[in-house]
């Protein structure tokens, strides 16, 4: 990767990249430094994730707990 990208720093250099060219090249990282952020954003998320469920472990989770008032039932 780091070749390639020393040829087209070369080839800059040497004037032989139009202005077509390198914008295309810079797309081109764009989008390669993009993909690498999402990938990464993905990984933080499960670690994330992760840490909370650790976090959480042996506690009953009470967000998703309702308290509702019923009528007395007998059971035993």
């Amino acid at each position: 990767m780091r070749f390639v990208v020393l040829q087209h720093v070369q080839a800059i250099l040497d004037e032989q990249v139009s202005v077509a060219e390198l914008r295309g090249m810079l797309r081109l990282r764009r989008a390669e430094l993009e993909a690498t952020i999402a990938a990464d954003t993905a990984r933080l998320a499960r670690v994330q994730a992760r840490l909370r469920a650790i976090e959480n472990e042996g506690r009953m989770p009470t967000d998703d707990v309702l308290v509702k008032r019923i009528t007395r039932v007998r059971v035993a």
